[in-house]
């Protein structure tokens, strides 16, 4: 069997690794253009801002994907035609099996603004501009999904830049999150006014993408920013598959993080792969929340899924439960979104002070991703540590009270 992956970034890689791992016979070619394939997506955004060198960005050595995955990486002088099922490399015409997509999405830019001054960080093709630009800017204004951007201006802020992140409601995230993380973020302003950003140098997207014109050009039907699939990974066009940030599938929620989410973008290669090569394991993803996380100025942010009102906009009957609640070192807001229909957590939001705790983080993202029904979720038991008494963790308590929540408003009159 031969299977062709087709792509930028990491996913690619990941995809021809699950590929090795679940056949040593399988042959595997990856397609890409030169310097665009290994880059670590939440990374790019770090080296558009000069904090990361361009080394930096590729934590799976190329000679790794050849030597020890086998896999044939072709980046220049190569022809896909899908119809016969034949790529040309050089020239030299070899058949396949199946095309695993794994391109990147496109950014979209925000009505009023003009697209000369508009750019994209977390895209590699476009970090080179930021990196070149910022040197003779002094203003920035970061449009798009404010988490992303609160992200990126705290960055921008130490090293001495003027910034504002423009708050758009159907763009953003949850406005309590949102304020939350900005209190921590000194030297940055939250605003409301596209007026804002227009007479900024530089003005930064993040969070809005459209569908990659390659999928188009491979026929795969598209829906709000990727290729259509289903639990497998499968799109409309037999044999085609989609990874990473150009895959939406029928369950996707914190849609704007899903092109960062790596452990994603990891899940759905090993279930690709079990797709083409072990498909009677019937290995699925029922579903797919974006994650952002990252550290704030004494404290993280964790971001996971939906918000209350993108649940809303995508018709589930969304409710949401916000606690505060004393950590070690400091507190914490934890913010759980539920879809009362079917009982199901659908986000899980946490701004706290501290050191990143990776555990809470793993948490929130087993109970976005594992479609358990909330009550499941709330009755399980914490760890008892010897030595220390009970202190009922968080994000446990908010999942209690969304619980009891969903159920009050759902009781019988």
């Amino acid at each position: 069997m031969h299977v062709v992956v087709l792509g930028e970034g990491l996913a690619p890689v990941l995809a021809a690794m699950w590929l090795r791992k679940l056949s040593s016979t399988v042959d595997v070619t990856l397609l890409s253009e030169e310097g665009a394939l290994g880059h670590s997506a939440p990374l790019v955004p770090l080296y558009a801002l000069g904090v990361l060198r361009r080394e930096e960005l590729y934590p799976i050595p190329q000679s790794y994907v050849s030597d020890v995955v086998r896999a044939k990486v072709v980046t220049s002088g190569y022809e896909l035609n899908l119809r016969e099922r034949v790529v040309r490399i050089e020239g030299e015409a070899v058949r396949f099996d199946y095309l695993i997509v794994a391109v990147e999405p496109e950014c979209s830019v925000p009505r009023g603004l003009p697209e000369s001054r508009v750019a994209c960080p977390w895209r590699l093709a476009e970090a080179h501009r930021v990196r070149e630009e910022l040197s003779a800017a002094s203003r920035v204004a970061l449009v798009g999904d404010a988490l992303m951007s609160l992200a990126l201006a705290r960055h921008l802020a130490d090293r001495g830049y003027d910034c504002v992140v423009v708050v758009d409601e159907a763009a953003s995230g949850d406005r309590d999150i949102i304020e939350e993380a900005a209190r921590a973020c000194s030297g940055v302003c939250l605003s409301e006014e596209v007026a804002d950003a227009r007479g900024a140098e530089l003005v930064l997207c993040s969070g809005l993408r459209r569908a990659p014109m390659r999928l188009s050009e491979l026929g795969v039907r598209t829906g709000r920013f990727g290729a259509l699939v289903d639990g497998r990974g499968v799109t409309s066009v037999e044999g085609v598959l989609a990874v990473g940030g150009c895959a939406e599938h029928v369950e996707s929620y914190g849609d704007p993080y899903i092109p960062v989410s790596e452990g994603v973008h990891d899940a759905e290669c090993l279930v690709a792969a079990a797709s083409v090569l072990r498909p009677e394991l019937g290995l699925r993803l029922p579903r797919v929340a974006g994650c952002l996380c990252f550290e704030l100025e004494g404290g993280y942010v964790v971001s996971v899924g939906s918000t209350a009102a993108e649940a809303r906009r995508r018709g589930l009957d969304a409710v949401s439960v916000r606690l505060r609640r004393k950590v070690d070192g400091g507190e914490a807001v934890v913010k759980v979104v539920v879809d009362r229909r079917s009982g199901v957590v659908v986000g899980v939001h946490v701004v706290a002070t501290g050191e990143i705790d990776l555990a809470c983080a793993a948490h929130a993202c087993l109970a976005a991703h594992v479609p358990l029904r909330v009550e499941n979720l709330a009755a399980c038991p914490q760890p008892t540590l010897l030595g220390r008494p009970l202190l009922r963790e968080g994000l446990l308590e908010a999942l209690r009270s969304a619980w009891y929540k969903s159920a009050r408003l759902g009781a019988p009159r």
